[in-house]
């Protein structure tokens, strides 16, 4: 069986088109006699159950609006702007905040497309052509598949025994069925999300890929799988450290500290991390099994006996670890950072050394002043305090490569402006997501190779519903931030979701983790 049509049927009669629809392809539909000439070439590239993609030829400056409608005569219809020659529809409305009806299997949708100019704010994107004529597209059927298979596949080298997977997610609460082979019979991995570390390869080695999208527990296929890609795994030299920032809240509130203690260290484990940069990880007391332990000793003790803290001196909730049989710790310190109210900020460094490859790395970790985000007071406090991780790392880097992690209080939404990014990006460091703006084009220019789940903002906030904004990339107020010349192969924002879009099991802390994996130079 396959759950999905590729070929396209532009002109037809009337017995052929009837045909044609039923199967899913897409016919060109006479246009109102008011349209304007748009792109050329819209067509569907592949149909499923409840989805359907579509591409045409480009024009312009690459920027367009697509204009989707139930009904032939383009009523009531919904729009939504895309960068590139492609988009894809599995809900009555393109907009990913919108609790919008899936399509529908066997249901006739009509969909047109104009060029516009690609500005950042909706206003500015003028007409550059009027609408295309309308092309209809019909869902498969209920037996048939009701997911596309995953597109936009990557992988790219990570070490000897490794590549750094991603494609375009299905939405939440979905997993995702890898086939690999260098010939011969396929392998299979199951992947919790749209991508990920796809380990135990052989070195310098020819892979074929393929993916599709399977339910979570069951693994029964809901999609065809995607067209077949190749990568290659390089040497030992080129493999990466992989970092995690995670916010996991103090111990007080609700729920308690043992109701979410042992699902933070679960999660931070599956990232199967090599430095590990905490904040509210507390030295107040928390009891467990009778007994009395530091926060922040707690979370060490359940991540396991190879993680170590760099530090022991006194830095409130901003630790930062390390895998010690990844790493060895050169040098350490922390500083008191300035300070708006009665609580203290710490910033928390290293210096750690790879034993696999001889290099090191500068490691920074922060938590900047808590408080509002649209204060000018609260901004200028997190600009100080900005100042001086960076007088941190100009002071003990000694060169190396630089990794700046942590929780800044501040996102892209904040006013007057987000001061400690600016701060950071004028110095030269680098956002691996590009997310510098509130902007469709957000994460256009990210040097991160492999992108998996970054469209959730990092602040939950405890809401039930996973928080995102219609931008590509999520409002994050937790960062990892490279120097030149690292490279990014992975990056990831760690959510457990269902198909709604709901938190799976307990929300184990008001902020999501944000993962990395850095190569260093």
């Amino acid at each position: 069986m396959t759950g999905r049509t590729r070929l396209t049927v532009p002109r037809l009669g009337a017995l052929a088109l009837t045909l044609a629809l039923a199967v899913g392809s897409t016919v060109a539909v006479p246009a109102p006699a008011s349209a304007a000439s748009g792109p050329s070439g819209l067509r569907a590239t592949e149909v499923s159950a409840r989805a359907i993609a579509l591409t045409w030829s480009k024009m312009g400056e690459d920027a367009y609006r697509v204009r989707f409608s139930a009904s032939p005569n383009m009523s009531s219809p919904e729009t939504w702007d895309v960068i590139g020659n492609y988009s894809e529809w599995s809900r009555t409305d393109g907009n990913p905040t919108v609790a919008a009806a899936r399509l529908s299997p066997g249901a006739t949708y009509y969909f047109q497309v104009k060029a516009i100019k690609k500005a950042v704010t909706s206003s500015g994107r003028s007409d550059l052509s009027g609408y295309s004529s309308p092309v209809a597209v019909t869902t498969s059927g209920n037996s048939e598949y009701p997911e596309l298979a995953p597109a936009q596949t990557k992988a790219t080298a990570g070490g000897a025994d490794s590549l750094f997977v991603s494609w375009r997610t299905r939405g939440p609460g979905v997993a995702y069925q890898l086939q690999y082979k260098t010939s011969g019979d396929w392998t299979t991995r199951y992947f919790d999300a749209p991508g990920g570390v796809l380990d135990r390869l052989a070195a310098s080695t020819t892979y074929q890929l393929r993916v599709r999208v399977v339910e979570k527990g069951s693994h029964d296929p809901l999609s065809d799988f995607s067209d077949t890609w190749s990568a290659a795994t390089k040497t030992a030299s080129s493999t990466g450290i992989s970092v995690v920032s995670y916010n996991v809240r103090k111990p007080t509130g609700s729920p308690t500290w043992n109701q979410r203690r042992e699902i933070i260290a679960a999660s931070i484990k599956a990232q199967s991390p090599d430095v590990v940069a905490l904040q509210e990880a507390t030295p107040v007391s928390v009891t467990v099994d009778g007994k009395k332990v530091r926060q922040y000793t707690d979370v060490l003790n359940l991540l396991g006996s190879k993680y170590r803290y760099v530090s022991s001196a006194d830095t409130s909730g901003s630790r930062l670890a390390y895998d010690s049989d990844r790493l060895t710790l050169v040098k350490a310190g922390t500083k008191k950072l300035a300070k708006l109210g009665s609580s203290r900020r710490y910033a928390v460094w290293a210096i750690l050394k790879d034993k696999l490859t001889g290099k090191s790395v500068f490691v920074i970790n922060t938590h900047l002043e808590p408080g509002s985000n649209k204060s000018s007071k609260y901004n200028n406090v997190r600009i100080k305090q900005a100042k001086q991780v960076l007088a941190l790392v100009a002071a003990n880097s000694g060169g190396r490569p630089v990794v700046v992690t942590g929780d800044m209080n501040s996102s892209r939404s904040a006013k007057p402006n987000n001061g400690p990014y600016i701060k950071y990006i004028k110095a030269g460091l680098i956002d691996p997501l590009d997310n510098a703006t509130g902007s469709w084009a957000s994460g256009e220019h990210a040097i991160a190779e492999n992108v998996v789940d970054a469209e959730y903002n990092s602040f939950n906030a405890y809401a039930s519903t996973a928080r995102r904004t219609s931008y590509p990339i999520g409002t994050n107020v937790d960062y990892i931030l490279v120097s030149k010349g690292v490279r990014v192969s992975l990056w990831r924002t760690v959510v457990n979701l269902d198909t709604a879009g709901r938190f799976a099991g307990m929300i184990p802390s008001d902020h999501n983790m944000v993962t990395a994996t850095v190569h260093l130079p």
